[in-house]
């Protein structure tokens, strides 16, 4: 069996598009804004993770300093889509953990009368055990 790529999610943020690839420099940026894998939102994951492959298949990662940053480029309606990004990455990098998003603590409160949400939403991470 030949080994293959794997195929991380692709997110456009105000036009630019990211590879989200949650890798050891992913888990060491979340390290250095003080954050885990476990309680970090969906955008400082995508922060993290998000970054390019060249025309050689080599990584860059964006290198964001915060996390706000990244956020700074979102427009109305990106989060759904990063979400769903967040969650593959995750998914990809530990296939064995069962993930999906609930909103963060501090977005309760924003919740619509429609039921839908504004703000940032943070993953949910079991061991699928």
């Amino acid at each position: 069996m030949t080994p293959q790529a794997i195929a991380w999610p692709e997110v456009t943020v105000s036009g630019r598009k990211f590879t989200l690839r949650f890798s050891y420099a992913a888990q060491y940026q979340l390290t250095r804004w003080g954050k885990t894998l476990a309680d970090a939102t969906a955008i400082e994951i995508a922060a993290a993770c998000a970054g390019t492959f060249d025309a050689s298949g080599r990584w860059k990662s964006e290198g964001f300093e915060k996390p706000i940053h990244f956020a700074d480029m979102m427009e109305p309606g990106d989060e759904a889509a990063l979400i769903e990004g967040v969650l593959s990455s995750i998914k990809k990098a530990f296939p064995e953990v069962e993930v999906s998003a609930r909103p963060a603590p501090e977005m309760a409160a924003a919740t619509k009368s429609d039921g839908s949400m504004s703000g940032p939403s943070e993953p949910v991470i079991r061991d699928s055990d």
